[in-house]
């Protein structure tokens, strides 16, 4: 009898809470809540760029709200599905303006009139609107650290895929940027690299700029850096010995001794030193001073960036002395010709030891005209000077050409075939 009364008792409680809380949730509307931290969003922004301003907010305005209605609309409602919308399309400059947060709107199931707004705050907020402008600006490196000793980083031919970043934003931000600055650690590093870097908005002294309401065009940029061996090599002249001249009796002073390269391992292993050219002593009758270029492989850098070397050449040891010669003789005449020397005396001028020149006399001094490849005719030839075995120190840097007729003797036994005068 007693568990009996106890059932009932307990059904009759289930259904007046039922019918309670049905009245209270879903009859009764005498209920209000308030909503925090609800978002303003912004309509008409694209019509506010096409006048080419935009919106400057240090962070996203938000409302609070004190909604009344139906315990069953209110139920559906939180602050991530309740729209406070302020329309920004009226601004038509820059500067601060006023304007309403009274555009509230609910979930779809919910009616706007089913809501009423019993408090909002803030009624009104203050929006910053700026001038939007564009502007490109370049690519800056700045290096830290320093690569590996006996290599270099080629940083004037550094390669960017981007050397250019486009921004747009606030005028009073854009007009303080003037580079995106990269910044690559070269500590350590021995070999050639690609990387993609970031980089940060600056103003022209390298200070970063606060870019919050800047857009660009790219988010990084790919640097690539050649880096190589650097190597000393020395600097070298070929000499050809002549005009009295030798190596040991000559002087040859290079403006530099050495000069400092780089390029690929395997190139630089080739090479050992270079040679700037060819100095012939018979062609140079006097001290003198020769200009060389520097001309190096494809593929290496002069990093001492000599274009070219200045050569003296001196003998000091040597003197010259010129001779009038009259001793002309001719040589390898070909077979049935015979050669008349119209020369009758030509000018020499030998180098030799000092001592020695002195003691030279024309008659020590022989001209011979080598015909081996002559054809008939009148025609002028180098003679080649010739000198006794004790002047053979001493060498000719100048003389004159030799004036020659070859003629066929056949001819002139032809037309005196008999001999006879």
């Amino acid at each position: 009898m007693l568990e009996n009364k106890v059932v009932r008792w307990l059904v009759s409680f289930l259904v007046a809470f039922t019918l309670w809380f049905y009245v209270i949730t879903v009859v009764s509307t005498e209920y209000d809540q308030s909503f925090s931290g609800i978002p303003v969003s912004f309509q008409g922004e694209a019509i506010l760029e096409e006048r080419g301003l935009m919106i400057v907010s240090n962070e996203t305005p938000t409302v609070e709200l004190q909604l009344y209605g139906k315990r069953s609309d209110l139920s559906k409602l939180d602050n991530s599905n309740i729209t406070v919308t302020v329309d920004v399309s009226k601004i038509g400059e820059a500067g601060e303006h006023q304007l309403s947060t009274g555009n509230i709107s609910y979930p779809g199931d919910v009616r706007n009139d089913a809501i009423s707004v019993l408090n909002r705050s803030p009624s009104t907020i203050t929006l910053l609107v700026e001038q939007k402008i564009k502007k490109e600006i370049p690519v800056n490196i700045v290096y830290t650290g320093t690569v590996q000793e006996e290599f270099i980083a080629d940083k004037e031919n550094a390669l960017l895929d981007y050397t250019m970043v486009s921004i747009a934003g606030p005028a009073s931000t854009i007009d303080q940027i003037t580079q995106a600055v990269i910044e690559v650690d070269l500590n350590d590093k021995n070999e050639s690299f690609s990387d993609s870097y970031t980089y940060t908005l600056c103003d022209k002294a390298g200070a970063p700029v606060d870019a919050a309401y800047v857009e660009t065009n790219i988010a990084s940029v790919n640097l690539t850096l050649y880096i190589q061996r650097v190597k000393e090599i020395p600097l070298v002249v070929t000499v050809v010995e002549g005009g009295g001249a030798t190596e040991n009796t000559t002087v040859v002073e290079l403006s530099q001794q050495t000069l400092k390269i780089s390029g690929n391992d395997m190139v630089l292993e080739q090479l050992n030193e270079l040679t700037l050219g060819t100095i012939d002593l018979a062609a140079i009758p006097e001290d003198t001073i020769l200009t060389f270029p520097v001309v190096l492989p494809t593929g290496v850098t002069n990093l001492s960036n000599v274009a070219e070397i200045q050569v003296k050449v001196s003998f000091p040891e040597l003197a010259t002395k010129t001779f009038t010669v009259t001793n002309i003789k001719t040589g390898n005449i070909p077979a049935d010709m015979e050669a008349e020397v119209l020369t009758q005396s030509m000018q020499v001028t030998l180098r030799g030891p000092k001592a020695l020149i002195g003691l030279l006399t024309p008659d020590d001094l022989i001209i011979v005209v080598n015909l081996a490849d002559a054809q008939p005719g009148t025609f002028t030839v180098k003679g080649n000077v010739v000198l006794s075995s004790q002047y053979s120190a001493c060498g000719p840097i100048k003389s004159d050409s030799v004036s020659v007729t070859l003629r066929s003797t056949l001819e002139a036994q032809t037309d005196d075939p008999e001999g006879n005068g």
